[in-house]
């Protein structure tokens, strides 16, 4: 690390002054004491003052590779040149204890980008160089995305491998696996071990992978046809492959426009919660209309986030109406609006709660 050695220079220089000033004393003929403390208040002077630079500059070292890896994560998009960006990431990283994780943010772009073997590369590298001591978090992202590329490579043993020893670390990945052996991703479909992988990470708290159990129980209870889900499972893939969520909107919205509810569902929820980068009133009537059309078929997830919508106060519920804010100071809603929004918001929740969704049973 370049910061490193600073730290060993102004410690280089604090002994040589002491030696110094050890062999000035004794031709000058110092007192005995400050012969012995000037060189060690020297020495101890200059350890400090390279400590504090060693601190600063890892600092900015760390800042830089953090703002990076802000860039890179905007560079998703493709907006940019990825190229800039990987040769100032690499230069950042060179003997930086952070570096591995400039190198994972780089091999990410790199998915999203479709450039899958340097994303490949980038990775392998961020997994050599992650510290002994790294959190189990940060090692099971790095194995879980490792198996993306895998999985976008057409190498489903592979992907399989990684994405289980991500689980064994943390279980909200079983949800990988579990959509793999559901849509038969490089591999044979089996709703049964789908189902089991999907529960592990709803186990271990993931709402995602509990969509993705209600998803799977609609499709065999309605048996709908490929062409109602397809759209629905290419979005998906795409996901867990490491592109970005609007990359595969239009394969989600076909799937939506089909009437295949788990697809209303995600494609409300993906607007609800600002992912579509529409403005407030679009993207609240789109949450409402895809959540609405997926609740009125009966999908108990699209029930309880469409009662979490009308909760907030801005639609109403009968015509998809956006109530406007009055000012009164800062903007509030109608006292009257709020009472029926939350009233009707409660209503809705109670519906999912009753049929046995678990979230809404918490609320």
């Amino acid at each position: 690390m370049k910061s490193s050695g600073i730290n060993a220079a102004l410690y280089s220089i604090g002994i040589l002054l002491g030696i110094g000033l050890c062999i000035a004393g004794i031709l000058l003929e110092f007192p005995f004491w400050v012969l012995i403390f000037a060189p060690i208040a020297i020495i101890t002077l200059f350890t400090i003052l390279g400590d504090d630079a060693y601190k600063r500059a890892s600092f900015a070292e760390n800042g830089r590779i953090s703002n990076l890896i802000y860039k890179a994560g905007r560079m998703k998009k493709g907006k940019g040149d990825p190229s800039a960006l990987e040769k100032k990431m690499l230069a950042a990283c060179e003997g930086s204890p952070e570096a591995w994780k400039g190198y994972r943010a780089l091999g990410e772009m790199y998915i999203a980008l479709g450039e899958r073997s340097k994303a490949r590369e980038l990775l392998v590298k961020a997994d050599k160089v992650l510290p002994d001591n790294s959190s189990p978090a940060d090692r099971s992202r790095l194995w879980n995305t490792q198996g993306a590329i895998a999985l976008a490579s057409g190498r489903g043993e592979e992907a399989m491998e990684y994405c289980l020893k991500a689980a064994v670390i943390d279980p909200v990945y079983y949800r990988g696996a579990g959509l793999m052996y559901e849509f038969g991703w490089s591999l044979k479909p089996d709703f049964q071990k789908a189902k089991e992988l999907y529960q592990r990470a709803v186990d271990a708290g993931s709402d995602t992978a509990l969509a993705n159990l209600y998803e799977l129980k609609w499709r065999i209870s309605t048996g709908e046809g490929r062409e109602m889900w397809q759209g629905y499972a290419d979005y998906m893939y795409g996901c867990h492959c490491g592109r970005t969520q609007v990359a595969g909107l239009s394969s989600l919205r076909e799937s939506a426009r089909k009437g295949y509810a788990p697809a209303q569902f995600e494609l409300g929820t993906m607007y609800q919660h600002n992912q579509c980068g529409e403005d407030a009133p679009t993207r609240r009537r789109e949450a409402f209309k895809w959540l609405r059309a997926s609740a009125d078929q009966g999908f108990l997830p699209a029930l309880h986030n469409l009662g979490i919508l009308v909760q907030q106060a801005v639609i109403d519920p009968d015509r998809g109406d956006i109530y406007k804010p009055r000012i009164k100071g800062t903007l509030l809603y109608d006292e009257e609006t709020v009472r029926y929004c939350a009233s009707e918001g409660h209503n809705l929740i109670l519906r999912a709660a009753r049929a046995g969704y678990p979230p809404s049973c918490k609320l």
